[in-house]
């Protein structure tokens, strides 16, 4: 199991936000299923599952098509056929029916791609962002496309365990900036020393439109 696998599990381990995202999946948002209607369960405890259906929540941040089919009958007919219900975190339509924090964590990875209009967001939520859950947090960093660049929660967690999102974007801002101009460096010294734009962006690990972009 990978990290946001790992990550994501801690994150709903929390009720209240499991709770939330069925009530606004299933009833537009409105409490109908409370915190504590959801328990944990030992998978010990399970032992046949011979529902009709089932209710799979799946958190998905890219896009996905398509089925899975079983080619071998006698595995098939041993392998229960449940409706899988799959989130799209970057394109989910109704933040507006969250009352947790699953309205700001999605609200982020659905800007993270445009950075002038996340750190637009961030700043008008200041008040939440400042205050961070560290599980809300570690599910930011693990799914967002700046993951890499996001410090490690210790590095903003005040006494109560609460995180500055807002420095820790400041931080990574600045990171950005500091990246961008080793990268131009790069690029400049290459062509000066007589490297075609392929050759470049081949070494740079970037496009020859970006090795272009930064020439002009």
């Amino acid at each position: 199991m990978g990290k946001p696998d790992l990550v994501s599990r801690e994150y709903f381990r929390d009720p209240g936000r499991l709770a939330d995202l069925l009530n606004a999946e299933l009833f537009q948002g409105e409490c109908r299923i409370r915190r504590e209607d959801i328990r944990q369960r030992d998978p010990s405890e399970i032992r046949n599952l011979t529902e009709d259906t089932a209710i799979c929540a799946s958190l998905i941040t890219r896009d996905y098509s398509g089925e899975i089919q079983i080619g071998l009958p006698e595995v098939a007919r041993q392998i229960a056929d449940y409706p899988l219900h799959l989130i799209e975190v970057r394109e989910y339509p109704r933040l507006e029916r969250f009352h947790s924090d699953l309205r700001y964590v999605f609200g982020f990875l659905q800007r993270d791609r445009r950075k002038e209009e996340l750190y637009q967001y961030v700043t008008e939520n200041r008040a939440v962002f400042s205050r961070l859950d560290g599980a809300a947090y570690q599910m930011i960093q693990v799914m967002s496309h700046s993951s890499g660049l996001l410090k490690e929660k210790e590095e903003y967690e005040n006494e109560e365990g609460e995180i500055d999102m807002c420095q820790a974007l400041l931080d990574m801002r600045e990171e950005c900036i500091s990246i961008g101009k080793q990268l131009a460096k790069q690029v400049f010294q290459l062509w000066m020393a007589g490297k075609t734009e392929k050759e470049i962006a081949e070494i740079c690990e970037i496009s020859v439109e970006e090795v272009r972009e930064i020439l002009s």
